[in-house]
């Protein structure tokens, strides 16, 4: 914990300039162009990419980060390698390449996994191999108030400190040996939630033959409005918690996607987040954010300069894997 003086008014008017996103954008680099669209922060509408020679790459659409309909790929030589027709991100129906009993086409043609809501009101985690993860990248995020209403409520953090004493509310110094301690707010006098911290990883699954971005820790971020201390190292294991987020209602939420408590949020990836630090295990930069992200508006602008690009680096990689899993174009 630490004490800080700085206003919250200053703080979430600079977050709302980082993440303003117009419909449509446009992005291009060295290494990526694309054009995209957004909703409150969201992937959300037409995406098209380019090969460096020009060649269109990809192509789909996006609904509220769930990729839906017809997406297809193209190798730089202008060859449709892959095309794809989605429900969501864990379902969609392999076209090209068509069902074949060559071994070489690797892409599948019958999916192995349908989410499912549990007993316990949420959905299971597909079970990954770790010999079937051929790519991975861990980045530390930020969720903030602007485009995320529904995951700052006060029923939430009223969760957090009842269960402060289950073993399954343990939290961790994720950075320094794992030790477990307890949850160290013990009231919500005075306190404000202004942000979470997420450790994110991005999993390229070969039994699936997708990209899937799981949130592994969660750290809610909390202000004491009075003496402004700052509590910000409080990590959790998402899964571990996600069975006290089923017990969280959400009502009203949008009719296409099968949201009914706070661990679906999670789940569907109905959130904005700022993808901002990749983090190498045993690297001398594989440490948390400082305090001050969250106290100095023109260091969190700083570390937020490359989160559009974190996570399209993420889709053009999942769509230079789909080219490189099809072994024979499609002519």
């Amino acid at each position: 914990m630490t004490k800080f003086y700085f206003s919250i008014a200053i703080f979430l008017f600079l977050y709302g300039n980082i993440i303003a996103q117009s419909s449509p954008k446009n992005f291009k680099d060295n290494s990526i162009n694309c054009s995209y669209n957004t909703l409150d922060g969201k992937l959300h509408g037409k995406y098209i990419s380019w090969h460096k020679n020009g060649q269109k790459k990809s192509e789909g659409q996006f609904y509220k980060n769930n990729r839906i309909g017809t997406w297809k790929v193209w190798d730089n030589k202008g060859n449709l390698r892959c095309s794809r027709k989605y429900k969501n991100n864990f379902e969609y129906t392999s076209i090209i390449p068509k069902k074949t009993k060559d071994a070489s086409i690797k892409l599948l043609n019958k999916y192995p996994y349908i989410p499912e809501r549990n007993k316990d009101a949420y959905f299971d985690l597909f079970e990954l191999e770790e010999t079937k993860a051929i790519y991975s990248k861990k980045y530390i995020s930020i969720i903030l108030p602007q485009d995320n209403p529904i995951l700052f409520s006060k029923s939430i953090l009223e969760l957090f400190v009842a269960n402060r004493d289950s073993d399954d509310f343990k939290n961790y110094n994720i950075f320094d040996r794992f030790q477990a301690k307890k949850f160290e707010i013990n009231s919500l006098k005075d306190l404000k939630l202004i942000a979470y911290k997420t450790t994110k990883e991005y999993v390229y699954d070969l039994e699936r033959q997708i990209m899937e971005a799981r949130v592994i820790c969660i750290s809610p971020i909390l202000l004491d409005t009075i003496t402004n201390t700052l509590y910000d190292d409080n990590w959790f294991y998402l899964e571990n918690i996600t069975p006290f987020l089923a017990k969280l209602p959400v009502e009203n939420f949008d009719k296409k996607i099968d949201v009914q408590n706070i661990s679906d949020i999670f789940f569907w990836k109905q959130y904005s987040d700022l993808e901002i630090k990749n983090l190498i295990y045993q690297n001398e930069d594989y440490k948390d954010l400082d305090s001050s992200v969250f106290t100095d508006p023109n260091k969190l602008a700083e570390l937020s300069k490359d989160c559009e690009k974190n996570t399209l680096t993420e889709i053009e990689n999942e769509h230079s894997l789909w080219i490189e899993f099809t072994k024979n174009r499609q002519k």
